[in-house]
């Protein structure tokens, strides 16, 4: 044997360990717990869902609507800003102009196509005439 395949052989060895080794024991555990955590959450059809006092609902309801009162406050001073309402502004200005020039060729090329078929009526009584 030639010192490269001895090499070689030294090189192969781990690898061909066992096999065994290559195969993984089975898992004792699950990753993810959701059928677990579904069983045990879901109430039985004979138990009642947990009863929250008139107190506490209270006060979830009035902090949700605290929070959801705060959160349009600072998106109306938000639109209301000067530099917002200049934008708008700026965007409408704009827009009502792009609107115009749209409408302003519109009416020439209709005013257009009305003259020429004028124009292609007349020549057809003056054929006719002739």
């Amino acid at each position: 044997m030639s010192r490269l395949e001895q090499r070689l052989a030294d090189l192969e060895a781990p690898h061909q360990a066992s096999p065994e080794r290559r195969t993984t024991p089975p898992a004792d555990y699950v990753i993810t717990g959701i059928d677990v955590a579904r069983a045990t959450s879901t109430p039985a059809r004979d138990q009642s869902p947990p009863q929250i006092e008139g107190r506490l609902f209270a006060d979830i309801v009035a902090r949700e609507s605290v929070i959801k009162a705060a959160g349009f406050a600072a998106g109306l001073r938000r639109a209301l800003d000067p530099e917002t309402r200049n934008r708008i502004r700026f965007e409408m200005r704009r827009e009502v102009k792009r609107a115009r020039k749209q409408r302003r060729s519109d009416l020439k090329a209709a005013m257009r196509d009305y003259a020429a078929r004028g124009r292609a009526d007349l020549d057809d009584i003056d054929e006719g005439a002739a």
